[in-house]
């Protein structure tokens, strides 16, 4: 699945005007890795956000969430059992 040919853009010099812009990018400023805390930031963010909405209405939403989350679950596994009965799935410690 590999291409015979491939592409690249041509070296910057040789690009048209209106494909430049003014900024100018060092890579070098790239160089310094995004730490754990600022890439889960926006994560956090929302997940604050989202439970702040909901304080005080845990119950009501465990209780609205409970059958289609144990519906979907149920269904998963039956749906691998199933899977695993018809691509004949075994256990190797089982073999003999």
């Amino acid at each position: 699945m590999v291409p015979k040919t491939t592409w690249d853009f041509a070296d910057r010099k040789d690009w048209p005007q209106e494909w430049l812009g003014s900024i100018e990018m060092k890579l070098d400023e790239l160089a310094r890795p995004m730490s754990s805390v600022r890439a889960w930031c926006p994560y956090l963010l929302v997940a604050a956000s989202a439970t702040v909405g909901l304080l005080g209405r845990e119950g009501a939403t465990l209780r609205r969430t409970v059958w289609p989350t144990l519906y979907y679950v149920l269904m998963t596994g039956i749906i691998a059992l199933i899977a695993a009965y018809l691509m004949d799935f075994t256990d190797p410690l089982m073999a003999q």
